[in-house]
């Protein structure tokens, strides 16, 4: 990156004295790598500058994920380690990586015909970590997103991928268990706590298994030393598909 400010030993976030900041004087381009918390983080503002003009260049949506994968190798992530789904298009294989994908867009009237103009100025993919087979819970807490501009650039890149070791192989609830501690009120429900006693009936239509993960710019005193597991219940209320209801529980059978 030219004319960039380098700036060893600053804090990235706050949570990295080993971090590392590079800005270009205009503080358009940025790139912050925390070697601790294995954070990545890229910005080029530069990208889009013609507002109210179309964009050239903008890979399309296959080329997006072609030019994402080549780019998780050039990284070095570990491409087993990334959630994988049965695939809904004709450009991934039986099975492509468990991917959301983001398009940023910019619309205007054009002056001359009055026609409406849409024009895709990024793609993006964000690509979902896991271990063990079990996903970590969002992107930013274990994962790599990374978007590309004009000319297929890279516009945008974050990548959280702490350094993982397995610690201790630990029993976890079985599902008559986990049933049994929701009855007994053990699970954190949101967006909020229904009133148990004025309930018919909460049936329970499913749970998803996850990993505990965190960002890469939180705070040195609550960082995390242990990714844990935990379910994502799902249940409705009184019988109605109509009332969903989301419940977090922990399943470590020794906690």
């Amino acid at each position: 990156m030219a004319e960039n400010q380098c700036i060893p030993g600053q804090e990235m976030h706050g949570v990295d004295s080993n971090a590392l900041y590079l800005t270009t004087p205009d503080e358009k381009r940025h790139l912050g790598i925390s070697p601790k918390y294995g954070d990545i983080e890229y910005v080029d503002r530069t990208m889009h500058t013609n507002v109210l003009q179309l964009s050239k260049g903008v890979p399309s949506e296959p080329e997006t994920y072609r030019l994402a994968l080549d780019y998780l190798r050039k990284f070095g992530i570990d491409r087993s380690q990334l959630a994988t789904k049965p695939s809904t298009n004709d450009y991934t294989g039986p099975n492509e990586f468990a991917i959301r994908r983001l398009i940023k867009t910019q619309g205007w009237s054009d002056p001359t015909t009055h026609k409406e103009i849409n024009d895709i100025f990024e793609e993006g993919i964000y690509f979902v970590r896991q271990v063990d087979g079990v996903d970590i819970d969002g992107i930013v807490k274990g994962g790599v997103f990374i978007a590309f501009g004009e000319d297929a650039k890279i516009a945008e890149l974050e990548i959280t991928w702490r350094g993982l070791e397995p610690f201790q192989l630990l029993p976890t609830l079985t599902p008559a268990q986990i049933t049994e501690e929701i009855r007994l009120g053990h699970a954190k429900w949101r967006p909020y706590l229904p009133d148990f006693k004025a309930m018919k009936r909460m049936t329970l239509t499913g749970f998803t298994p996850f990993y505990r993960g965190q960002p890469g710019d939180t705070a040195p005193e609550e960082q995390q030393h242990y990714f844990e597991p935990y379910v994502i219940v799902y249940a409705s209320l009184d019988g109605s598909t109509n009332a969903t209801l989301y419940g977090e529980l922990a399943i470590l059978a020794n906690k």
